[in-house]
């Protein structure tokens, strides 16, 4: 067992997002493409020599023991019976509530340091279905960069990525809760109708097609758009400054531009950053981060 591991723990757009009706459980099947970007929220593992200990050093808005990484620690050691005192440092540079998937990148990436720190006692099948008792989007984070999602997020099927362009992000001054994003969707019967669905082969046929003919959709976006006037004007700076695709990433509130190059890219994010303080160019990840043990 080592002593420390370092995760970079890194968001997501998703590129396409279909919502489906609620299940008899609430939950809401989804059909989705999701990509991970260069924007990452960094964690610091260290062993510490007190059995059981658990301490969390970083900046929360909510209570220790409601945080994801704390639920991460304690999933792991229900499975392992890992009784092992550590510490994680967590520096966090992912917007909350921006639809990036920030929290259950790091519940992950807790899950994937902790792994690494006692030998790598769980395979990552192990590590992906312990993820999804936590979140919806932790078995991605868990297993790759680049997937199509479906079900309640617990299904992964990794694709061929593609490096041939940049992805702006810009993250309006609010945030939107996923609780309501839903309520939202069902209450104006907003869910995506079986003729609209991409359906997986169809969905990565079009990935791997031209950008300038990709016609992905975010079931959310109507709905979003409805209630903030801004995302309008976000649209319209990506188009007039050459975006090739632009949608609203999750369930909000971030939106991103798809450039063809990086050149453009920064001035699109130089346009973007006269009206918005949280605007940054990523690029797309093709692999998921690993773990560094020292």
């Amino acid at each position: 067992m080592g002593d420390r591991v370092l995760v970079l723990a890194p968001a997501k757009v998703n590129l396409h997002l279909e919502v489906f009706p609620p299940r008899e459980d609430g939950y809401h099947p989804i059909l989705s493409l999701f990509q991970s970007i260069s924007w990452f929220d960094e964690l610091e593992i260290r062993s510490l020599k007190e059995k059981d200990t658990c301490e969390i050093e970083g900046e929360w808005s909510i209570p220790q023991k409601e945080n994801l990484i704390w639920k991460a620690v304690s999933a792991f050691r229900r499975v392992t019976d890992f009784h092992g005192g550590i510490r994680i440092n967590v520096r966090k540079n992912i917007p909350m509530g921006a639809g990036l998937g920030g929290g259950s990148s790091d519940a992950a990436s807790t899950l994937l340091g902790l792994n690494s720190l006692c030998g790598q006692p769980l395979k990552e099948d192990m590590l992906s279905a312990l993820g999804a008792t936590l979140g919806s989007d932790v078995p991605f984070f868990c297993q790759t960069s680049l997937a199509m999602v479906s079900g309640r997020g617990e299904r992964i099927s990794p694709i061929r990525s593609r490096r041939d362009y940049n992805i702006v992000v810009v993250v309006p001054p609010f945030q939107v809760s996923t609780r309501e994003a839903y309520q939202w969707i069902d209450q104006e019967k907003g869910w995506t109708r079986p003729e609209e669905s991409k359906g997986g082969e169809n969905l990565e046929t079009l990935f791997h097609g031209p950008i300038e003919k990709w016609d992905f959709f975010n079931a959310f976006q109507p709905i979003l758009e409805k209630r903030y006037t801004v995302y309008q004007k976000i649209l319209e700076t990506f188009q007039e400054t050459g975006a090739l695709f632009s949608s609203i990433s999750g369930s909000g509130s971030s939106m991103f531009g798809v450039y063809r190059s990086a050149e453009e890219a920064h001035e699109g994010e130089e346009e973007l950053k006269q009206h918005f303080s949280i605007v940054k160019v990523t690029i797309p990840l093709d692999r998921r981060p690993i773990p560094i043990l020292e």
